[in-house]
């Protein structure tokens, strides 16, 4: 299952832890042109400068995992938290403490559907609550997608690499004893606003690019409409690994 596989891949992104009647929004009017600020000549207070202003602003976000069908763009509304991913064949939008899945191919045949299955496959919504444990997840916790910029305030060792471009270092706890830690690289930039625009992390083999763009962004996310949605008690969501 391809939604199962983005949750449980987790790990790659927080590498410390081991239509009618809804849109996903156009952009908004251009903001007024701001005058660049200045970047603190301490990496880490450069990281604290961009934390303070994650949520401030509705944005757009992607996440390249290395995988293609795991790979997804989104955008969110600062005001209301409500967001939209979207992947290869599906769909995640949550809205509140409800979350909306849609998908197709492959995916839809994995998914354990039982009420909504149909509607889905015309094209709907299924419709269910958060899901067990969400606090304890990446996806669901509510802080997404701004926890995608939690790698930074990890590193250690931070030098700045290039006029708004940093890198640092983290050690993965071993999962098995008597195994090494395993070192890995923590790479940002900021943009002239000194807000985050992108972190990539892992090791050179497998890396994970979060990435944000469009802050001010219109995000008009909202419920699908009624006659598109049909209700699953099957807890799908939380059959899924939720890390």
């Amino acid at each position: 299952m391809r939604v199962r596989r983005l949750m449980a891949t987790g790990a790659a992104i927080l590498i410390a832890v081991g239509g009618a009647g809804c849109s996903a929004g156009g952009r908004s009017a251009p903001a007024a042109t701001r005058a660049p600020a200045p970047i603190p000549s301490d990496p880490s207070a450069v990281v604290a400068a961009a934390k303070a202003r994650l949520g401030t602003e509705s944005a757009r976000f992607a996440l390249d995992s290395g995988f293609d069908d795991m790979a997804f763009t989104g955008v969110v509304n600062a005001q209301t938290k409500a967001w939209e991913i979207v992947g290869p064949e599906w769909t995640i939008r949550r809205v509140g403490t409800d979350v909306y899945v849609r998908a197709s191919g492959k995916t839809l045949e994995g998914l354990p559907l039982f009420q909504s299955r149909e509607r889905v496959a015309a094209g709907g919504w299924a419709r269910t609550r958060l899901p067990r444990g969400s606090q304890y997840s990446f996806l669901f916790n509510d802080r997404f997608p701004w926890n995608g910029a939690d790698n930074p305030g990890l590193a250690t060792d931070l030098t700045r690499v290039g006029g708004r471009s940093f890198s640092g270092r983290a050690v993965v706890p071993a999962k098995d004893a008597g195994a090494t830690a395993a070192p890995v690289t923590i790479d940002f930039d900021v943009d002239e606003q000194g807000r985050f625009v992108k972190i990539s992390s892992g090791a050179e083999i497998a890396r994970a690019v979060f990435t944000f763009s469009d802050f001010g962004t219109a995000a008009d996310i909202t419920a699908p409409p009624p006659q598109d949605v049909a209700d699953e008690s099957s807890p799908f969501l939380a059959l899924m690994p939720v890390f």
